[in-house]
């Protein structure tokens, strides 16, 4: 019995939209390099291999699981000296407080179930009948009546892409600055201990090394033109 060939993808038919997929792909792209910055972490703080630690940290699917035992194992390691880069600052009256990386880790774990399981659909705009795309619930899912959940625009991606983007590259520094010093200049190691003794505020200041906004010290100013 012979195989008939199948026929090819239509992927025209498969698009929504270009822009959507591709923020899509990215976001989930960049989430992964988070993970893999996360594994890292784990090799350095259980003092094991980077193979080692793969092995242990992508078989617990659960991501809170996750973060749990980094964060002991940073307890573990360190004891207070980084909770708060990691854990944040607690608020007061008239204060509010700060969060730690742990809590923008959280917040993109949940927001990749998202980005992940929902579905596009199509938005029409009534006033100039112009369409375009976001990431809603699928329409079987339970709805909580008390808080109706947020569409996932492309806005929104574009954000989580930056936000994740921030998180592996700082996770990547703090493994790097306590463990690899010798790869990095005395004074941007001084510059990184001293972020990891102050909480992780997203987005960062012009001043953190990993603002878009961030000028190197002594750098000329920029000739404005006109």
């Amino acid at each position: 019995m012979s195989s008939r060939p199948k026929p090819p993808i239509d992927l025209d038919s498969l698009v929504f939209s270009g822009k959507m997929q591709i923020l899509r792909a990215n976001a989930i792209e960049q989430y992964s390099k988070m993970e893999a910055s996360l594994a890292q972490l784990l090799a350095y703080l259980a003092g094991t291999t980077d193979k080692a630690a793969s092995i242990i940290y992508f078989q617990l699917m659960n991501t809170r699981a996750r973060t749990t035992a980094l964060e002991q194992l940073l307890q573990m390691k360190h004891r207070a000296k980084y909770d708060i880069h990691w854990h944040g600052e607690p608020g007061s009256p008239g204060k509010p407080g700060k969060p730690g990386l742990f809590a923008l880790i959280r917040q993109a774990d949940d927001q990749r179930n998202r980005i992940v399981h929902w579905r596009t659909v199509a938005m029409t705009n009534a006033d100039s009948a112009q369409q375009s795309h976001e990431l809603a619930m699928p329409d079987y899912w339970y709805r909580s009546p008390e808080k109706p959940p947020k569409q996932i625009t492309a806005a929104d991606l574009e954000e989580f892409i930056l936000k994740t983007e921030f998180i592996h590259r700082s996770i990547n520094m703090f493994v790097w600055a306590l463990s690899r010093s010798q790869h990095l200049p005395p004074d941007a190691l001084q510059t990184w201990h001293e972020i990891f003794r102050q909480p992780a505020l997203y987005p960062p200041l012009d001043s953190h090394p990993l603002s878009p906004n961030y000028k190197e010290p002594g750098s000329p100013p920029q000739s404005s033109e006109g």
